[in-house]
């Protein structure tokens, strides 16, 4: 199973379609139930999927060993002030940027390169996104990934005009995880 996720985002990040991949691993929500209010460890919202002021649309849930979040936020292209609180707030937590996608070394995170623009071809009809993927790992090695997505009918995410409903998805993968899923695809893989 850890292969097959794997193996999709590398084919997924070969489409230009990361946060796609992103929504896949949130195929939970309509799944699984997230328990609130229990006491149990796993049932914990981690601190590093952060909620945005004004959010709408909150949905949290806890898919194959990942802590989830996905919700909807009013902030114009390119989300600066939001970013930056996000960013603030997972420093302060002892995260540390990425460079690199953990998944996929060698292929530059949002960190990095910015703001990207694609078509998507893997809707109908098609759609275009401009997104800001990246991770963070902390100092035991547990990782947290963010994917912030405009995404528009047909080409019209080429112009930054008009960008304001950003789609925010946070994923929390506990260290363990995070090396079993590293580990699940042989050295020399394809990169996108």
């Amino acid at each position: 199973m850890l292969t097959k996720v794997r193996t999709s985002r590398i084919i997924l990040k070969k489409t230009c379609s990361y946060p796609l991949m992103a929504a896949l691993f949130l195929l939970g929500v309509s799944t699984s139930s997230c328990h609130q209010g229990t006491n149990k460890p796993e049932d914990v919202i981690p601190s590093c999927l952060i909620v945005a002021s004004g959010a709408i649309n909150v949905k949290r849930t806890r898919f194959n060993g990942r802590n989830q979040l996905l919700y909807t936020v009013k902030a114009e292209y390119p989300a600066d002030a939001l970013l930056s609180d996000i960013k603030s707030q997972l420093d302060q937590q002892g995260w540390k940027p990425l460079k690199e996608d953990f998944l996929n070394p060698g292929l530059p995170s949002s960190h990095e390169r910015g703001w990207q623009f694609f078509l998507d071809d893997t809707t109908n009809p098609k759609t275009s996104v401009r997104s800001w993927d990246a991770d963070w790992e902390n100092a035991t090695h547990d990782i947290v990934v963010y994917s912030f997505v405009y995404r528009c009918p047909g080409d019209a995410c080429a112009s930054t005009l008009n960008l304001h409903d950003l789609q925010v998805i946070g994923i929390y993968i506990p260290a363990a995880l995070a090396k079993q899923m590293k580990g699940a695809v042989p050295v020399g893989s394809p990169k996108p």
